[in-house]
């Protein structure tokens, strides 16, 4: 880790407030996994980190194409891991989230 030169105690404020924000979110996605497994679920599975679930994503992302008409975004196929855990957490596919903020890509 590189360190961090603040020159204003407002800067150091934002970024103890980003760090607090990064860290709820953080805890949010955990307890909502081990709140949604279901009893019958293995014992590692109900004890799922946030890392873990995060890890599992990192292989999740965008493929931007140019076409005549502009920019077309998809997003990359999930693996069955990724599906499910977004299932349990009752949080839509990124695909059906780009759904519902872009455009479609004209048919003819």
């Amino acid at each position: 880790m590189t360190p961090l030169f603040l020159k204003t105690p407002s800067r150091v404020e934002a970024l103890v407030s980003l760090l607090f924000v990064a860290l709820q979110a953080y805890m949010t996605i955990e307890r909502l996994y081990r709140q949604r497994v279901a009893r019958a679920a293995a014992p590692l599975e109900r004890r799922r980190t946030a890392e873990k679930i995060l890890r599992t994503f990192r292989t999740c992302g965008l493929l931007v194409e140019q076409r005549a008409y502009g920019d077309l975004v998809r997003t990359t196929p999930l693996s069955p891991e990724q599906r499910r855990i977004l299932d349990q957490l009752a949080l839509p596919t990124p695909a059906k989230f780009l759904g519902k903020i872009l455009e479609p890509p004209p048919t003819s």
